[in-house]
């Protein structure tokens, strides 16, 4: 992105305390949160809450407290997210990996999705539930982009396996 002159916001939407701060080593004083509550989400108030890395992606964090309000308005979010893609050419949003209301929502949003899995059998056979699951909410497979992760691949299988294990090109 950095090279073609891509705009890019990476999204956290942990209800609390995500990874993308930790990640990124920012400590933010203000999350997506701060703009559920409003009405219209302009470019000022999406600058009031981004963050920029070292890398110079835009970031929206997540709340760094746990509130009442966090992830009681879905609607608020998805007007949140709009903006956002009216804004930059991708917008990539980091879920935590429950297969929550929110993150079903999140999905449904999702022009792509890409899932990150390690080659061992229980993080593979939480990936086949993953998989039945965005194929009960109608989700093509077409959509879907797993990366593998090949640093702990102790447990002998091998990316062939994976198409047969998980049904999953």
């Amino acid at each position: 992105a950095h090279r073609r002159g891509f705009s890019v916001c990476l999204v956290d939407s942990s209800e609390v305390m995500g990874d993308l701060a930790v990640r990124f080593r920012i400590e933010a004083q203000k999350s997506w949160l701060d703009l559920t509550s409003m009405q219209d989400i302009d470019e000022q108030a999406l600058s009031a809450v981004l963050c920029k890395s070292k890398d110079g992606l835009d970031l929206l964090l997540s709340p760094r407290e746990l509130s009442t309000q966090s992830q009681s308005d879905i609607t608020s979010f998805n007007q949140l997210i709009r903006a956002l893609q009216a804004k930059y050419q991708y917008v990539l949003i980091d879920t935590d990996s429950r297969f929550s209301e929110w993150n079903r929502n999140l999905l449904y949003l999702a022009d792509s999705i890409v899932l990150i899995t390690k080659l061992d059998l229980a993080t593979l056979k939480n990936l086949k539930i993953r998989l039945k699951e965005l194929a009960s909410l109608d989700i093509p497979q077409s959509a879907i982009t797993l990366c593998l992760n090949f640093d702990e691949a102790k447990a002998g299988i091998k990316p062939a396996d994976i198409e047969e294990l998980v049904g999953l090109k």
